[in-house]
């Protein structure tokens, strides 16, 4: 919670909290102010993080109140947009309230060990279980921690031909994003030695 929510580097989140008539928490919003890079202007940007309703409460309008929350103080925020990566679960509910699918994202990745990965997808579909992701090799040298190589990610923002809509990533976002204290973050390396 700390981290995700208090040492954030470009300012507070925003929580919105549902409670019951008797006091309980029984859902909250939460969102990140996000700076963002629209045709070489900085514009403000929410990004939305969290989104829960307990189910005993769901289907009673309590997501639709924190989300209609969440609007009016973008608003009065001055953002430009809000936006966020809703989950299966969510996706159509937030359709719903005038939210948009502006893209799907593409996500290159490489599996490092095809065979053990198909083998065990298929263990877990003959199980009826969702699969555990695979460990990765990190002590491999190819793989370096990317805290030590903060100053090379903030030189790389900017470079190359990018139009549209971007983060934009500072010294402080790299230093917060890249300190989790529960999931490690490596940048690869050509040579072992420099990313």
């Amino acid at each position: 919670f700390q981290w995700k929510y208090e040492n954030l580097p470009f300012g507070e989140a925003v929580l919105h909290v549902a409670e019951s008539l008797s006091g309980e928490i029984i859902g909250f919003h939460a969102y990140f102010q996000w700076p963002l890079l629209f045709q070489n202007k900085v514009i403000r940007g929410l990004q939305g993080t969290d989104l829960v309703v307990r189910s005993d409460y769901q289907n009673q309008g309590i997501m639709s109140s924190l989300v209609e929350q969440g609007d009016e103080e973008a608003r009065e925020r001055g953002a430009w947009l809000r936006f966020g990566f809703a989950n299966a679960n969510s996706l159509q509910r937030i359709l719903k309230l005038s939210h948009k699918i502006v893209d799907h994202l593409e996500i290159w990745c490489r599996v490092f060990r095809p065979i053990q990965f198909l083998r065990n997808e298929l263990m877990a579909v003959q199980k009826g279980k969702k699969s555990e992701p695979l460990p990765m090799d990190m002590d491999n040298k190819y793989f370096l921690p990317a805290r030590d190589h903060i100053d090379h990610l903030v030189k790389l923002q900017g470079k190359g031909s990018f139009s549209g809509l971007r983060s934009l990533r500072s010294e402080g976002f790299y230093k917060w994003r890249l300190n989790h204290p529960h999931r490690p973050c490596y940048v690869v390396s050509l040579d072992g030695k420099t990313p």
